[in-house]
């Protein structure tokens, strides 16, 4: 399993290393028992984190029926441009542990946003769709995770890209196709993946079963407040993350919405 073996490594690099998920101080769980000299939630604080999670539940229930981050992006996340094109760079974690050698400057100014938002979400798409899948159909004493019919077919031309472009990468005017062969091949397994799995699965007796074991312990909500080093809080505003399964979801509020301001990988 190539493709999977590569994206559990770039997982745990990216988890050790500087996940999202990291990126904020916690303020204090939600359900959990403070810790001594540390205020519990406020009934306004309880009710915005309440709202947060309505906005978590409903951010996986448009997941289950698209499949398609790109989509939800769109609708869900936050609208402040500066926002926006941060989550898009996050593309370049992707990019520099394909390519340990290179920056992510390499990819500034020479990939537009759209291939970019294609690539981060081509990914991520794969990773949460894989994630599900496994869910569906994978057995607790099993050790291989299970894929769709078809698709050591497509783990062999994402092979083929990699080698295309050698140890050390593309070159620099290769760039650009660079990440568009890899979206490209990411988009056919998604496209696979998409073909095999449908919403009777996430209701199946085995989903929910592997959800217990495997997420549902895990699920909670916290209120966070300082220690951004990539997205930058405005005066007064906080951050809401919501632990839903397989999703890190951060949320703020905009407007009087709920609005997902990035989504974490952490395993």
């Amino acid at each position: 399993m190539l493709v999977k073996s590569f994206m559990l490594i770039l997982l745990l690099s990216l988890s050790v290393s500087e996940p999202v998920g990291g990126m904020f101080t916690s303020h204090a769980k939600h359900g959990a028992q403070q810790k001594k000299n540390e205020p519990a939630y406020s009934k306004e604080q309880q009710e915005k984190l309440r709202q947060a999670e309505k906005a978590a539940d409903h951010f996986v229930k448009r997941w289950r029926e698209t499949l398609d981050l790109n989509i939800l992006f769109d609708e869900l996340y936050v609208t402040d441009p500066a926002r926006r094109q941060r989550n898009l760079l996050l593309f370049c974690d992707v990019y520099v542990f394909m390519n340990p050698e290179r920056g992510c400057r390499e990819l500034i100014g020479k990939v537009e946003n759209e291939t970019l938002k294609r690539g981060f979400f081509g990914f991520w798409n794969l990773v949460y769709m894989q994630a599900d899948y496994d869910l569906a159909f994978s057995k607790p004493e099993a050790y291989d995770s299970p894929t769709p019919p078809g698709f050591e077919i497509l783990e062999e031309e994402f092979e083929a890209v990699e080698k295309k472009y050698g140890e050390s990468g593309p070159r620099r005017g290769q760039i650009r196709q660079f990440v568009l062969d890899i979206t490209s091949s990411y988009e056919k397994m998604n496209a696979l993946y998409r073909r095999n799995i449908s919403l009777e699965m996430f209701t199946s007796a085995r989903y929910k079963e592997n959800y217990q074991r495997e997420y549902a312990r895990d699920d909670n909500s916290e209120i966070l407040t300082e220690d951004l080093n990539r997205f930058s809080l405005k005066p007064g505003e906080v951050v809401y993350r919501v632990k839903r399964g397989e999703f890190y979801l951060f949320l703020v509020e905009e407007a009087g919405q709920f609005k997902v301001l990035t989504i974490g990988y952490e395993l």
